[in-house]
């Protein structure tokens, strides 16, 4: 037995690895695309400077661009924030809501929650000198289930990157 936990064990760090790799990989193509210089109205994302190397993102309507400053209308306020144009480390603009089916969001969110809930289990059973492959099985179930649940009632929207028109 404790030779099938460990295949299952060394099976489990394969996919997260790949599923990790497949994910920054898919990320870098998205960083990359552009969808242009942003206008007044854009829904945004912009990512202001707060200090040295933290930026914190604003989500709303740009309200005004001016060659010194950037004005965006945050989500559910009606005051207006002014951003000095040097602050602002980046920006984005948004493409709309995701369009894929719940589906497919359901079925990533479940092979996600699979690989956690199995990696936590064969540690937890590992430590706890427990069978590790059972609950190594016992936590894909659960971290499936859960993921699946998550991907199908959270809320997504598409950004692309973007730049702010020339002063």
């Amino acid at each position: 037995m404790p030779r099938a936990a460990a295949v299952v064990g060394r099976a489990l760090f394969c996919a997260l690895v790949a599923a990790f790799a497949s994910g920054s990989l898919r990320a870098q193509s998205i960083a990359s695309e552009t969808s242009g210089v942003v206008g007044v109205g854009d829904r945004v994302r912009l990512w202001q400077l707060a200090t040295r190397d933290l930026s914190i993102p604003v989500v709303g309507r740009l309200t005004r661009v001016t060659a010194d400053s950037v004005d965006i209308q945050p989500d559910g306020n009606d005051v207006t924030i002014g951003v000095a144009r040097p602050a602002v480390t980046r920006i984005d603009a948004s493409a709309g809501p995701h369009t894929r089916p719940r589906t497919t969001a359901a079925v990533m969110g479940a092979v996600i929650g699979a690989l956690g809930g199995g990696v936590l289990g064969v540690i937890a059973g590992n430590m706890s000198h427990n069978n590790a492959a059972r609950l190594g099985i016992y936590g894909g179930v659960a971290g499936a289930g859960i993921g699946a649940t998550a991907g199908v009632l959270a809320p997504g929207e598409a950004w692309h990157r973007a730049t702010l028109p020339a002063p």
